[in-house]
């Protein structure tokens, strides 16, 4: 049955992977970007894990309204249902959560996304990890480090989480391995066109120029 949801394209992967400005790329070439909603400083990782899925399901909400409202357009989701899966993998790898508490966690993501609300079409980074480490480091030299983001045995075990997720996914997945932001934007934006050929991403005059190699204004 069609869904809302069938125009809600989402960047997933782990932190430093480069989501955000790939979903401010696509936006500038006219895809509607989705305002994520605020974040609470929470040290705890199961209270983080827990708080994200209400979150995330509020996002979903909203980003349903916009597909609602903007029947022409592509909607861009930074960050979906799924990445709790890998976070919570590494999580358990790491011992900073209890299987007692995925259990919980899993349970909560169950309650809140029924089938309505789960993702269909998912862009999922998949740089080298040296690349999100040297990307991390130079992101700190102009804003203050995140949480655990220094903490590269963390980085690692949710980067093998997230190439099991979607090593095998339902979902209609591009998995995007390059870096160049040129190359991740065409690519994308390639797919987009192709995953629902009925529907034009962005105008065609845009379009063309990507393709034909020229820097999006």
């Amino acid at each position: 049955m069609p869904s809302s949801f069938d125009r809600v394209v989402y960047i997933s992967g782990v932190h430093g992977s480069g989501k955000s400005t790939l979903v401010d790329r696509l936006a500038d070439l006219g895809l509607i970007r989705h305002d994520r909603e605020h974040s609470v400083k929470l040290e705890d990782t199961f209270e983080r894990m827990m708080w994200r899925v209400c979150k995330h399901w509020l996002e979903a909400k909203d980003q349903e309204r916009l597909a609602i409202e903007n029947p022409e357009k592509i909607i861009l989701g930074n960050r979906c249902r799924y990445d709790h899966d890998a976070y919570a993998a590494g999580f358990l790898r790491l011992g900073w959560m209890t299987a007692e508490q995925e259990a919980q966690h899993q349970e909560a993501l169950d309650a809140f996304f029924q089938p309505q609300y789960l993702p269909r079409k998912i862009i999922y980074l998949s740089p080298p990890k040296g690349w999100v480490e040297e990307r991390l480091i130079e992101r700190w030299k102009k804003e203050p480090k995140k949480w655990h983001e220094d903490n590269f045995e963390y980085l690692h075990a949710v980067m093998d989480a997230f190439e099991e997720v979607y090593s095998n996914h339902p979902c209609d997945v591009l998995r995007l391995t390059e870096t160049d932001i040129e190359r991740r934007v065409k690519t994308s934006i390639e797919w987009i066109e192709t995953a629902d050929p009925g529907r034009r991403a962005m105008p065609n005059e845009s379009l063309n120029y990507l393709l034909s190699g020229g820097r999006a204004l």
